[in-house]
């Protein structure tokens, strides 16, 4: 089975970049995008990614917990955080206070990180 992905970010350069990327890989299912909580929320009705990758243009002010909050992702799913490369050590311990899986800058992103994710058993402990 391939994984789905949502990818919820407000950086369009790298939702794009990232969407297209996923998209074109054969070891990835369906692949979704939103660009705001409120978009993602109303996405995740109807579809239940493996995978989420959520970028800290998403978490604004409020940080990763309201993204978290809003959107109501499957415990199943396996988070993944993305940032620019300035932002990492910032970012890192709201990463790991959310349960992410993967924490990567937007440059090391890749359809390999996914599937590493995913299937990890860190994935499958909620």
């Amino acid at each position: 089975m391939n994984p789905s992905v949502l990818i919820l970010s407000e950086e369009l350069t790298f939702l794009l970049s990232c969407y297209s990327s996923l998209h074109q890989d054969e070891r990835i299912g369906r692949v979704e995008a939103a660009t705001s909580r409120e978009e993602a929320a109303k996405l995740l009705q109807t579809f239940r990614p493996d995978a989420v990758v959520i970028d800290s243009s998403a978490g604004d002010n409020s940080g990763f917990s309201a993204v978290m909050r809003d959107c109501r992702f499957s415990s199943e799913a396996a988070i993944i955080v993305t940032c620019d490369e300035r932002d990492g050590p910032a970012m890192a311990p709201h990463a790991r206070a959310i349960g992410a899986v993967g924490f990567l800058r937007r440059d090391n992103f890749s359809a390999a990180a996914v599937v590493r994710a995913v299937y990890s058993p860190a994935a499958h402990r909620a």
